[in-house]
């Protein structure tokens, strides 16, 4: 499901309902009462501090080695490119060895993983390379009864009475010849940090960054770090992780357990708040 199947993504006019003594208020009606201010909300959010982590969603390799090896995400928030809230509320967590094995699963997939064994140090290839990505989901919750669409055949006469906003985190088997310095956020901002970069992006450049492409379904520009095929361009990337692996003549790779896996979060944004740009700059005392 992509993450514009939510319905806040292809209305972004700032319609909102308009209540009179006596009118007749219909499901649309509060589907666009909700639109309104959770669109209004991440117009703010995206434009106004960008994408990015916000606290928490430590990504880290535990025991760094070993076939019970786990890539462990910690609870944390961060924001999306559509200004949409990612919150994940407790530890998220994959064990190494059985993604690996789910790699091998197809056809396709052996291909993938045979196409990202890489070389190290010394050389000789000893590692593949992930990216560990979040996205904002929405889960149907508690179904209840409700009143079905004209015609006798539609089974829709149970709907959700919640909509949970949750997170899925996904990896990203990264081809050998992909040029890893290059694949990282793009951050939307100024090429030159000073007023005029600022003004002249302001000016110039963000509006243009977080429009929508005119498609169906609608999406955002991809970032470099983003997969066509898998991704919408809302995802945030939190880092990358390094698995050790062996590989056999004639054979497909296969997790090392006896080398450590390396995690660098280098590659991910922050959002910023005011009070720590104050701090950065020593004005908040």
């Amino acid at each position: 499901m992509s993450a514009f199947d939510d319905d806040m993504i292809p209305d972004l006019a700032a319609e909102r309902v308009f209540y009179a003594a006596g009118a007749l208020l219909t499901e649309d009606d509060f589907r666009t009462e909700q639109r309104y201010h959770r669109g209004r909300l991440g117009r703010v959010l995206a434009y106004l501090h960008g994408a990015g982590t916000i606290a928490g969603l430590d990504v880290r390799v535990e025991p760094e080695e070993g076939a019970d090896a786990e890539i462990r995400v910690s609870p944390g928030i961060a924001v999306d490119r559509l200004g949409r809230l990612i919150e994940l509320p407790y530890e998220a967590c994959l064990g190494v060895a059985r993604w690996y094995e789910q790699q091998i699963e197809t056809e396709l997939a052996r291909d993938r993983l045979s196409a990202a064994f890489r070389e190290g140090s010394s050389g000789a290839p000893d590692h593949i390379v992930v990216d560990v990505f979040a996205r904002f989901t929405a889960c149907e919750r508690e179904p209840q009864p409700a009143f079905a669409d004209t015609g006798a055949d539609n089974l829709n006469g149970i709907q959700p009475s919640r909509i949970l906003d949750a997170v899925r985190l996904s990896l990203v088997l990264r081809h050998r010849d992909d040029d890893l310095a290059a694949i990282g956020p793009r951050p939307e901002g100024p090429e030159t940090v000073d007023a005029d970069g600022i003004r002249r992006f302001k000016r110039e450049q963000l509006w243009q960054a977080l429009q929508l492409e005119q498609q169906d379904p609608p999406r955002l520009p991809l970032g470099p770090e983003h997969v066509p095929i898998l991704h919408d361009g809302s995802e945030v990337l939190l880092g990358r992780v390094r698995i050790p692996s062996l590989r056999e003549p004639d054979e497909l790779p296969r997790f090392d357990p006896n080398q450590p896996a390396r995690f660098d979060e280098d590659v991910r944004l922050y959002a910023y708040a005011v009070r720590e740009l104050a701090l950065l700059h020593d004005l908040d005392r």
